[in-house]
């Protein structure tokens, strides 16, 4: 298949990987860094305060919540069922720095 710009696409359920290895990846993958799934963590155990947060804190979150694991609720920030269902995943691949999802088998 062929873009707009000519360039080759890859088949359905498949994106091109940005990365240098120019790989294919599954759709569907939620990849999140450690420190993100750490928090999700923290916060399913105690919901914290919803501001001010630093800086780090508060793009983490808003990554959670973009993906509704989280819910920032006025005053505080804490997990969703969606959120916990995640935590009790097993990840299909991981880095040093990185843990990958699937989605579709988490039902989403």
């Amino acid at each position: 298949m062929k873009d707009q710009f000519q360039e080759g696409v890859p088949p359905p359920g498949e994106i091109k990987s940005s990365g240098p290895g120019g790989g294919l990846v599954p759709r569907g993958l939620l990849r999140m860094l450690v420190g993100e799934f750490a928090l999700l963590r923290d916060i399913a155990t105690a919901p914290i305060a919803s501001g001010p947060l630093a800086p780090s804190v508060a793009d983490a979150v808003d990554f959670l919540r973009s993906y509704e694991l989280v819910l920032v609720d006025g005053q505080q920030v804490s997990a969703t069922d969606r959120g916990r269902q995640l935590l009790e995943a097993t990840p299909i691949n991981s880095t040093t720095y990185t843990l990958a999802f699937d989605r579709t088998r988490l039902g989403w």
